[in-house]
């Protein structure tokens, strides 16, 4: 099992990926048959390649995406993140709470992210 400080550094980095628009980096935290399903309830995106196109995609809706972590609670193999999403979008752009449940393996690296969230409970992002 990975240590928490592992696990901690996963979670920087998947929060600091999406910060600075960085699709390598975003790929590099994950293992190479890792599943993210976002939201819950959504088709899943397994492997790296599926991955990369799901990242494409999300950048097709998005200028930016920002994640705000509110809380970060490490258990096992798992962090669970508490956060706030803001896509921004030309002058706007949208909010989101949210919950992340993060798997890692051994090695530190994503095995699987479950992404909670409600499109209906967006609110605007207000500059």
């Amino acid at each position: 099992m990975a240590n928490p400080e592992a696990i901690r550094a996963t979670v920087d980095g998947y929060v600091n990926a999406y910060g600075t628009n960085d699709r390598g980096a975003f790929l590099a935290l994950w293992a190479d048959d890792g599943v993210l399903e976002d939201p819950v309830g959504t088709p899943a995106h397994q492997g790296l390649e599926a991955l990369g196109a799901f990242w494409d995609s999300a950048r097709q809706l998005a200028d930016r995406i920002v994640l705000k972590p509110q809380s970060i609670t490490i258990a096992g193999s798992e962090a669970a993140m508490v956060m706030e999403i803001n896509a921004h979008m030309g002058d706007g752009g949208m909010v989101l709470q949210a919950v992340d449940i993060m798997q890692c393996n051994d090695a530190g690296q994503l095995e699987s992210v479950r992404a909670f969230w409600d499109m209906a409970s967006a609110t605007p992002l207000t500059p």
